[in-house]
């Protein structure tokens, strides 16, 4: 290793002195050593806290202190701009002694500091895919100055672009900025949470001809967990406030959580506001200082960099609560411990939340609570504690199986597509039809797209006047295209929400998505708030501070769950193991769960009869395969054989039929039937294809079922297994 590091220049041998390491890390000197002997791509996977923008930069910018590059040399990709500022404060560190200048370029960043960049265009650029679209659009006649001797682009967690619009416009820039700059870079992907580095690594390298090098590292990092459970009935009859079981699922958090400094994650922007509520409920109640704070998209950028400014500080304690906001790779300093309200709903979305702990010790602490709303007098599967089971199932998949979900870049995005075609014309102005085709299809995203898909697009485009021709066959903008592509808004491809904004006493708190009547009571930015006046033109919501609210502004989103999370959740159920990071509160939970499952049905059947021509089918099977296996029983090939009078959704996991057939003759009708099923085209037609992506208002009916279909169905996932 000693050897690697002498080959660092003399300013990064110093940075690693001063910082008092005895040794490089093992991905470190592999990274030093791939990036200085290799021409390829390079995809580093290893856990928080190991080095891993350390093992990109050390030899990215020793290389750029041997030569002067023309340009800006090196471009740093981040999904998020407070991850941006983070790295920013790093790479300033590394490089104070070096004369290779970083600039960070979001919107947050003064106008003087981006225009010192574009006049003398040189170092280390940071900057979100969309200010990247921005600048390519934007600055088109001056790309080649500015990116015509770029050597590298280092793209942070690349596991939150991958499989996403955003990961795809990604390529896409990357494969524009280089036709028009002229300039030929090498891709550097950091993560903490791949399952299949291969897939990654293809992934990485699509548009290039480069190939891509896997760098792992193995270390293991000490886990400790735990699963705590409350249980509320819900024919409690005392008041919300007195209720002992909620009452004491609070303290419990509220004890937890002053124990050290802590992140509480959770699955909705809803939930964190009521947790933080409570908490600085129980802190003014116990005459104890308030050190708790909500961080999420809709809270302030002033109230966001309040939280994490809380967190870094090394002589305070800090509770944050947060939802993806914090998941990804900020380094919020000594970070003792993660919470968890419920499940996530992936094994990824798990190990990154747990790689937020133990950054400087080596222990990663993960304690998971839930207040379960439990029926006495019922015992169905709706009575199953979901969460509890899904908890169980993703720690055994992630921590014991070492699985964490596939990425699908496969996909087709039609709504991209037509990002990228107005995209295209925005920079090159005027173009016709054909060249358009072939500058848009040639970008690495649309690989799976026909020239006949792209002909309806076009046609659609210019019958709602998004594209005009001209009087000489070319293409430009349309009228309605321009007001589009003219806001700043059109720069991303994650749906926009209507915002308003939340005042206090001249203060920004945040934005809600909702309009309140005034006297409503709401939660943000932790507290309680009740709206006292309301300015439509402006969307602005005066406010006046209030003890206690009770309204919440944002509901959880259902995430998508895969196969193997829900097959091993029937595994939960049906073997007898105790899992030992069940406190006792869970593991009396989950027996009753075992003894009521073996009571009610046998869970190794598919399909089961709960009444008289009343069946459930439950194949423990993921959430995109629920959805094909809900579309199939509507046609009428389906409705006929089974002579199904009608068809409803128990929960995500299971679905509820109503058949004049026997159960031994509809399970054998099912399975016959089900096997001929070969499209499901003109069904989709009637479900609700409700325009989920950001542009699919403007697409044509044809593709916005293509994409539906390659998106959000698996045919061959429902059709090819056999139902018992």
């Amino acid at each position: 290793m000693s050897e690697v590091f002498e080959r660092l220049a003399s300013f990064v041998q110093e940075f690693i002195y001063n910082k008092g390491w005895n040794s490089l890390k093992a991905i470190q000197g592999k990274a030093i050593e791939t990036v200085l002997d290799t021409d390829n791509h390079i995809l580093i996977s290893a856990g928080t806290a190991t080095g891993k923008t350390e093992a990109a930069f050390f030899p990215i910018v020793s290389l750029l202190s041997q030569r002067s590059c023309k340009s800006i040399a090196v471009l740093y990709i981040s999904p998020l701009k407070a991850l941006i500022n983070d790295q920013f404060e790093r790479l300033n560190d590394l490089l104070e002694e070096a004369d290779i200048p970083v600039c960070k370029w979001h919107g947050d960043v003064a106008a003087s500091q981006k225009k010192k960049l574009l006049d003398h265009p040189r170092g280390i650029l940071q900057i979100t895919p969309e200010s990247l679209e921005a600048m390519l659009i934007r600055r088109t006649p001056d790309l080649a100055k500015l990116f015509c001797d770029m050597q590298f682009v280092v793209i942070d967690e690349i596991h939150a672009m991958m499989g996403e619009d955003r990961g795809g416009q990604l390529l896409c820039l990357l494969t524009k900025l280089e036709r028009f700059a002229g300039c030929k870079m090498r891709r550097i992907g950091l993560s903490a949470t791949l399952g299949d580095c291969e897939e990654a690594a293809k992934w990485l390298a699509l548009g290039t001809v480069r190939s891509t090098a896997v760098l792992k590292d193995n270390t293991k990092k000490e886990i400790e967990l735990a699963v705590n459970w409350f249980q509320k009935p819900l024919d409690y009859s005392g008041k919300e406030e007195e209720n002992p079981e909620e009452l004491a699922y609070y303290e419990s958090i509220y004890k937890k959580c002053i124990r050290g400094n802590t992140i509480i994650f959770t699955n909705s922007r809803g939930e964190a506001e009521e947790i933080i509520n409570q908490m600085k409920s129980l802190a003014m109640l116990k005459w104890e200082a308030d050190i708790f704070y909500v961080h999420h998209g809709n809270i302030s950028k002033l109230l966001r960099e309040e939280a994490e400014e809380a967190m870094k500080d090394k002589e305070k304690l800090s509770v944050v609560a947060a939802t993806l906001t914090l998941e990804l790779g900020i380094d919020i300093g000594l970070l003792e411990q993660v919470l968890q309200i419920g499940s996530p709903y992936t094994c990824s979305s798990f190990m990154q939340r747990l790689g937020r702990s133990g950054r400087r010790t080596g222990l990663a602490r993960m304690y998971f609570t839930y207040l379960e709303k439990v029926n006495l007098k019922s015992e169905t599967i709706d009575d199953f504690p979901w969460e509890l089971l899904r908890i169980i199932a993703i720690i055994e998949l992630s921590v014991r199986e070492k699985w964490i979900e596939p990425i699908n870049h496969k996909r087709l995005s039609f709504s991209l597509l037509y990002h990228q075609t107005m995209s295209m014309l925005c920079s090159m102005g005027e173009l016709t039809a054909s060249q358009l085709a072939r500058a848009v299809l040639t970008l690495p995203a649309f690989q799976s797209v026909t020239q006949e898909d792209y002909k309806h697009l076009l046609r659609h485009l210019i019958e709602i006047e998004h594209i005009q021709k001209t009087d000489e066959q070319t293409l430009i903008i349309g009228l309605k295209g321009e007001t589009i592509t003219n806001h700043y808004s059109f720069y991303s491809v994650f749906k926009d929400e209507e915002e308003f904004k939340v005042s206090f006493e001249g203060r920004v708190l945040g934005t809600i998505n909702s309009l309140p009547s005034i006297g409503i009571n709401i939660a943000l930015a932790g507290r309680a708030w009740q709206v006292v006046d309301v300015d439509l033109e402006s969307k602005q919501i005066f406010v006046k501070s209030i003890k206690k609210t009770t309204q919440k502004l944002w509901k959880g989103d259902s995430g998508e769950i895969h196969t193997k999370v829900a097959q091993r959740m029937k595994q939960v159920l049906l073997e007898d193991e105790v899992y030992p990071y069940l406190l006792p509160s869970a593991q009396k939970r989950l027996q009753e769960v075992r003894r009521l499952a073996h009571k009610i049905a046998s869970l190794e059947s598919d399909i089961r009869a709960i009444g008289d021509k009343s069946y459930i089918i439950m194949p423990w099977l993921g959430s995109k395969e629920m959805r094909t296996l809900g579309v199939i029983l509507k046609t009428e090939q389906m409705k006929n054989a089974l002579q199904l009078s009608k068809v409803t959704a128990a929960n995500e996991y299971a679905l509820i039929v109503y058949s004049e057939l026997s159960l031994e003759i509809f399970r054998k009708t099912f399975n016959e039937e089900i096997k001929k099923i070969k499209h499901i085209e003109d069904k989709v037609l009637k479900t609700n294809m409700n325009n989920n992506r950001k542009y699919d208002e403007y697409l044509p009916v044809i593709l916005l079922k293509k994409q539906y279909l390659s998106e959000s169905i698996d045919l061959e996932g429902v059709t090819t297994i056999n139902y018992s």
